[in-house]
């Protein structure tokens, strides 16, 4: 960044080094020939609804994998770089194993590469969740896909929004399932995205 200020007679240039000391975690979805393509680094999640035609039941589908200081193979990644892994965090600070930024535990063995997925879509699916870990602090996976359905399938939504618009009882479920999470006393963020899947 290069900051300058003009006085009398005196033209003074700084150059400062990004710190790239904040860091942040990432969680993308590609829709492609009729499958999902997930990459994620971080304690972000992706979980699939899919249901079971005969019961009318959910199953919930984990799409991401969660890189937690605390797992083996992450672990033992960050002790070969020179870092440890203390109540559950690198260096006893950052939570997560892999991020975007957080540079100065890269040293550490906290990287940035993504795990990639694939799931191909079913007639049976219905939606994708996309959230950060501050929901799930408060939510099972299984509790905030059955408190969607719940939302989605309410006929009182309905009656309000109106049986076709199954697009705003979406957006209403995504924007009571934060409510209800922060209610439940989840301290951190809560970010959310339901992708609904159409047939």
């Amino acid at each position: 960044m290069y900051v300058h200020r003009l006085f009398p007679k005196l033209l003074l240039f700084v150059y400062r080094k990004p710190a790239w000391k904040d860091g942040t975690t990432a969680l993308c979805v590609l829709v492609a020939d009729n499958n999902l393509y997930i990459a994620n680094l971080g304690d972000s999640r992706a979980i699939m609804c899919r249901m079971n035609e005969e019961t009318q039941k959910p199953t919930v589908l984990s799409l991401s994998k969660e890189h937690n200081p605390t797992q083996y193979e992450e672990r033992m990644r960050i002790q070969r770089a020179g870092g440890n892994v203390r109540d559950g965090r690198v260096l006893g600070v950052l939570e997560v194993s892999r991020s975007l930024g957080d540079g100065q535990f890269k040293r550490c063995g906290v990287i940035n590469t993504p795990d990639v997925k694939r799931c191909p879509i079913t007639n049976s699916d219905r939606f994708v969740l996309l959230a950060c870990d501050g929901l799930f602090k408060a939510f099972s996976a299984e509790e905030a896909v059955n408190f969607i359905l719940s939302q989605v399938q309410d006929e009182s939504t309905q009656a309000e929004e109106g049986p076709g618009d199954i697009d705003m009882r979406y957006e209403s479920a995504c924007h009571r399932l934060a409510n209800e999470a922060v209610r439940r006393g989840a301290a951190d963020n809560v970010t959310i995205l339901i992708v609904q899947i159409q047939h």
